[in-house]
């Protein structure tokens, strides 16, 4: 100490050397040690500046052995002042206190100050105290006056300040939800001005916590999180994480049915909306436009994809007709040379239907075509033969007429179709010359016919023309022209009576007769 007058308030004998003291004002501005006995005691150490000095008081718990401890107070934040404390906003002092020999123990510790050293605007409800030892920095809980400050449950000896939160700022990356109804959102956030260690409480929507820096797996919805640091200085934040305005969704707008079994007409459109455009469909895995065509029955499936890999699908069924069948069913040709009906019909398909209905046709291959409505066709074919065979009909004359105006007699027969014959068969007489048929009708109702030519000789004419004589004299030469009958001819001569009128007959060679009569 310099020469000088030296004045030391202590509130108890167990004080002991300062290490410098004023003598002009009274107060300690060094460090002051004090003697601590074992047990619980309180003491208080009168300590400032050299423009004031305020109490800093100790009050101790279960002091298991003494010793003595050091207190000084400087102005300012001190050699230790945490990161999370804000350095213009405190108060404008700090308290050391170095333990020498004591035991384990329990203090609080009560550090008053004056008006004044609440600097930057510190609110007293804002204040936080810090207690930095052996290189860790801790916050003890405090009890703040308008003059004082108490550090509770202190158990080990350092350096002790009040400041301010310094307000620790967040900045963040949102994810948000691609797909609609998803959770794929993700919020990562980013803390500075803030004492570590720090811990973090999220709340969401659907009661959604956590206690990670970052979350994931997030729903659409507002995220809130409240960051609380080392000194117990918070900072909040809401994050929204969107999602598209509605699902994607797809449907099958329009679809076109193959209009005829086994075809390739078939046709679908889908139209997406919802999600996120731009999209990209997918047929099947092949086709990669809205619409497919020329397409076979069956079932097709539409992947659209939007610009956020959502996907959905819809499928479309094309479907088809059964298969057209015609059908042809004959009825029976009986007699050869006959007719009989088809019945056309139809099955599957498309109704109605053109070329149904009953046609005629005789014996032979048919085939008939059947549409639908559709346009399809199809043909049903098939041949058609009488079960009879043909009836053969023969008409032959018996025996030639010789004379002309004569008759004969005609046998008929017949062969083929179903015996016995019911008509038509037999002899017939008295058939003169001319055409002739006959129809033979068999046991089934068929008939065959013939026609024949009866002939005969011509009629036998004779002329006579006189040349010389006379009829009455029975001697006459007469100039006769023959035709008809059948050569070679004979003739002879007869006279009337009167002797006026001579007949000349001709007999041919069948023995029919002509004559001439000759007048005188």
């Amino acid at each position: 100490l310099t020469t000088g007058a030296y004045a030391i308030s202590v509130d108890n004998t167990s004080t002991t050397a300062v290490s410098r003291v004023s003598g002009a004002s009274g107060f300690v501005i060094g460090n002051l040690k004090r003697n601590i006995a074992s047990g619980t005691n309180s003491y208080t150490f009168t300590i400032g500046t050299a423009t004031d000095y305020v109490p800093a008081t100790l009050d101790f718990t279960n002091v298991s052995a003494g010793g003595y401890i050091t207190m000084r107070t400087d102005t300012g934040k001190g050699t230790n002042y945490p990161a999370g404390l804000h350095a213009s906003k405190l108060i404008g002092r700090n308290w050391t206190v170095t333990n020498g020999g004591i035991g384990t123990f329990s203090a609080n510790l009560t550090c008053n100050y004056v008006n004044g050293e609440l600097r930057g605007g510190a609110q007293l409800a804002n204040l936080k105290g810090y207690k930095y030892s052996a290189g860790t920095t801790a916050f003890p809980s405090i009890t703040m006056t308008a003059s004082t400050a108490k550090f509770s449950g202190i158990t080990s000896f350092s350096e002790f300040g009040l400041g301010e939160c310094a307000g620790a700022s967040l900045s963040n990356a949102t994810t948000n939800v691609g797909c609609y109804g998803q959770s794929t959102g993700a919020v990562n956030i980013t803390v500075s001005g803030a004492s570590s260690p720090i811990t973090y409480s999220w709340t969401g929507p659907n009661s959604f916590t956590s206690t990670n820096e970052d979350i994931t797996g997030l729903a659409a919805g507002t995220y809130s999180v409240s960051v609380t640091d080392n000194a117990g200085c918070t900072a909040s934040g809401s994050y929204l994480v969107t999602q598209p305005a509605a699902a994607l969704s797809v449907s099958i707008t329009s679809q076109t049915n193959v209009t005829c079994n086994g075809g390739s007409n078939g046709a679908a459109t889908a139209a997406a909306s919802g999600g996120t455009s731009p999209y990209a469909y997918s047929w099947n895995g092949t086709s990669t436009s809205a619409s497919i065509s020329s397409k076979p029955a069956g079932s097709y499936t539409v992947t659209v994809t939007d610009a956020n890999s959502c996907t959905k699908s819809a499928s479309a069924t094309l479907i088809q007709p059964s298969a057209l069948t015609p059908s042809a069913t004959p009825g029976t040709i009986t007699c050869f040379g006959g007719v009989t009906t088809v019945v056309v019909g139809a099955t599957g398909g498309t109704s109605p239907y053109i070329g149904t209905g009953s046609f005629t046709h005789g014996a032979g291959s048919y085939s008939y075509t059947v549409t639908d409505a559709n346009g399809c066709s199809a043909t049903a074919s098939g041949s058609l033969t009488a079960t009879n065979s043909a009836i053969v009909v023969t008409a032959t004359p018996d025996a030639a007429i010789l004379c002309n105006g004569g008759s004969t007699s005609v046998t008929v027969g017949a062969t083929g179709g179903t015996g016995p014959y019911s008509s038509g068969v037999g002899t017939f007489s008295n058939v003169a010359a001319g055409t002739h048929t006959y129809v033979v009708t068999d046991n089934a109702g068929c008939s065959g016919s013939a026609t024949i030519n009866v002939t005969q000789p011509a009629p036998i004419v004779v002329t006579g023309t006189l040349v010389t004589g006379s009829c009455s004299l029975n001697s006459a030469t007469v100039q006769v022209s023959i035709t008809g009958g059948t050569g070679p001819y004979s003739s002879s001569y007869t006279f009337n009576n009167a002797g006026t009128i001579c007949t000349y007959t001709v007999t041919d060679s069948n023995q029919c007769t002509g004559s001439a009569v000759i007048t005188q």
